[in-house]
Parts: C-alpha cells; sequence; structure tokens
C-alpha cells in the first residue's frame, strides 16, 4: 500500500492502492469476432458521413517520433509521462466529456504482463496520439465545465450585454457560452497554453454579431491589475480544489499549494475578484469540498462561503450538482468498506450577492 497525494479522497473518486486502480484501467476494444464487420466492432461505424466537415490534415514534426528499436517500457513510459503518469503510478485524467479515466502501463501489456508496443501501429507518441485524437485530449487532464449548468447561471444570475468575470477560466465553456447568451466575458488564467486553445475554439465556434470572449494570462492573485477596465455584471467561476486536480507546475498556480497557503491566496482572490463586481449584483462559485491527508473534510466550501462573506458578498442561494451518480457504486468499491468513506456525486453551486437582493434580482431583468 502507498500513501495517497495530499487531498485525494479514496471514498470519493479514488480508491488506495496501485492495484485498484490498475483494475481500473480500461482494456483493449477487441477486433470484430472472425476478423469481418460485425455490428458492433466494425471499422468506421457509424458508417454515414459526418453532418460538418472533417478537420484538415495537420503536419505533424518529425521531433515528436520517438527513434526505432527503443525498448518497449521506454515507449510506453514516454506515452504515460505527459498524463502524470509512470510504469510504476498510473494516474487519473478527465475526458471529454469529463469522465475520470485511469491511465497506466497496463494500457499496453496482455494479460501475461507482456509489452504489446512492438505490433504494428503502437510506437505512437504523446504528440503523435494528441495530433491523430485532438477530441481525446485535454492538457493536464483538467476537467471540462458543464454549459448546461453554465447556461442557466447566466440566464437566472445576469442580463443580455451584462458582463461576466472569471477569475479561474480554465477551458473555454463559460466564455462561450456567454458569448452565445449575449453576454460579455473577460476570464483570466495563468497558463498561455490554455489562452491559445480557448482563443482556437472560439475562433471555430464563434459566430458574428455574438461578443467575443476575452481570456487574459495573468495571476488571479493580480486580476484587477490584470482587468484594470473591468466592472462586472457577474462573477462566476470554478476555483481548483485545493491541489486535488494539478493543472501546471507553475508556483503561482493555486493547485500547487498545500492547503493553508492555498486558502489564504484564495481568499485574496476572492477579495480582489468582488472588489470589481458591481453594487447590486450576484456571484457564483461552483465548488465541492475535499479532504486532508487523513480523510477528513477540509472545509472548503465552508471556507469559500465565509471568504465571500469577508469580502463583502453574502451567500443567498445554495444549488446542489448531482454528477456520474450511476457509476459512483464502481468508483467506491472496496474503497468504501475498508475506510467507511461514503461515495461523492455532487458540487456546490453557491450563489452570493453583493448588496440588495432585490435590487440585484431587478438588474437581471425577466428569466428567459
Amino acid at each position: 500500500m502507498q500513501p495517497l497525494p495530499e487531498g485525494i479522497d479514496p471514498g470519493f473518486e479514488y480508491a488506495p492502492g496501485n492495484a485498484r486502480l490498475r483494475s481500473a484501467i480500461p482494456p483493449e476494444r477487441p477486433d470484430p469476432i472472425g476478423g469481418g464487420p460485425s455490428s458492433s466492432g466494425s471499422v468506421g461505424l457509424p458508417n454515414r458521413r459526418p453532418s460538418d466537415p472533417l478537420p484538415p490534415p495537420r503536419p505533424l514534426p518529425a521531433s515528436v517520433v520517438l527513434p526505432a528499436g527503443m525498448a518497449p517500457q521506454d515507449y510506453v513510459g514516454a506515452f504515460l509521462e505527459r498524463f502524470g503518469a509512470t510504469l510504476a503510478e498510473p494516474a487519473i485524467v478527465r475526458d471529454v466529456i469529463g469522465e475520470r479515466l485511469v491511465v497506466g502501463a497496463q494500457l499496453f501489456q496482455d494479460a501475461q504482463g507482456g509489452w504489446k508496443v512492438l505490433t504494428l501501429g503502437r510506437k505512437a507518441t504523446w504528440a503523435e496520439f494528441a495530433q491523430a485524437h485532438p477530441d481525446k485530449i485535454k492538457q493536464q487532464g483538467t476537467s471540462v465545465f458543464d454549459p448546461v449548468l453554465c447556461e442557466l447561471v447566466y440566464r437566472w444570475f445576469s442580463a443580455p450585454g451584462h458582463l461576466v468575470l472569471d477569475p479561474f477560466a480554465g477551458g473555454s465553456v463559460r466564455g462561450i457560452v456567454a458569448a452565445a447568451t449575449g453576454r460579455a466575458y473577460a476570464g483570466v488564467d495563468l497558463r498561455a497554453e490554455q489562452i491559445e486553445a480557448n482563443d482556437a475554439q472560439w475562433a471555430q465556434l464563434g459566430q458574428p454579431g455574438l461578443p467575443a470572449p476575452r481570456w487574459v494570462q495573468g495571476d488571479a492573485l493580480a486580476v484587477r491589475r490584470t482587468l484594470p477596465d473591468v466592472q462586472a455584471d457577474l462573477l462566476f467561476s470554478c476555483p481548483p480544489y485545493g491541489n486535488l486536480e494539478r493543472y501546471s507546475d507553475d508556483k503561482a498556480d493555486l493547485s500547487t499549494m498545500r492547503y493553508p497557503r492555498f486558502l489564504r491566496t484564495y481568499r485574496q482572490i476572492i477579495k480582489e475578484a468582488v472588489a470589481m463586481l458591481r453594487q447590486d449584483r450576484f456571484a457564483c462559485f461552483v465548488v465541492g469540498d475535499i479532504r486532508d491527508t487523513q480523510g477528513l473534510y477540509r472545509g472548503f466550501v465552508s471556507d469559500t462561503i465565509a471568504a465571500f462573506r469577508d469580502a463583502g458578498a453574502r451567500l443567498y442561494n445554495e444549488a446542489i450538482l448531482v454528477t456520474q451518480a450511476g457509476s459512483l457504486p464502481i468508483r467506491v468499491g472496496k474503497g468504501f468498506e475498508i475506510s467507511r468513506k461514503l461515495g461523492k456525486t455532487h458540487q456546490h453551486v453557491l450563489v452570493f450577492v453583493k448588496g440588495d437582493p432585490q435590487r440585484a434580482t431587478a438588474a437581471c431583468g425577466a428569466v428567459r
């Protein structure tokens, strides 16, 4: 048994022990029975033309191709490294729809433990895989925000033409949905590659007449200096849950900090962001609690409420966002038996008000 990293909850969506993680690594999809076409395994299903144009082919630089003649484990190690995994330690990442997947060396091993990487077509680097399957890759395995929740928050707690401030921008969802609902959007993210990816997605999805989202690289702790011209009508974000999900190795990244320092920085960011919110307006943070190294809840939801209160915004609404409930028994598994920690499949949608609730409601206009 190996100690879990700080913030990993064995009873939430993780279970202790490498053996438990290895059992969750998805098996290889088998070839069609008999090698011929079948109703479930045929190459190319669904066999119909796509409704949208296919993306154009993209060149792959030769520098990303691993040399021939390497040991099998070296090919596997190079692939796993970009997921934060090693040959000995699997890692948990999120796919494009937000499901957690376990990635480990067993993806490349047969039932007897032999390496499968020397068979035809298996010596692909991370970069080659990303080029071939861009829809299956997300930088550092970060999560995809729920666009339905995003639209509801915009329509319920702001009005068309309002400006949304997002100090923890992350992916493009909140910015794109803001534009689609007629809201201006200004978001800050620490990672230049994330800003570049968001701009590229907007270039692909944006339509004439919609307000273009504005993503700016910067430290959320300096959000007022980064966006000095912004006076927000809605503060809306989903902060890092401590170091439960690591986004980068930047020392300014909240997800790299131990909880005491994380909380001090987090509170200051909330104070700065609330100061940029107009009077008589709403704020919404989507958060979930996390456990410490002993498995005890840290009280992150309560800490968030206290930080907003001290910054001048009071808790006005709370909703529960339930996610992936059907797979919860599988994810908890033996972890509950050895720890008695209940599985968790929800997040808290916290809505705060700065100023008078009635005037803030009036500023939102009719519910649409």
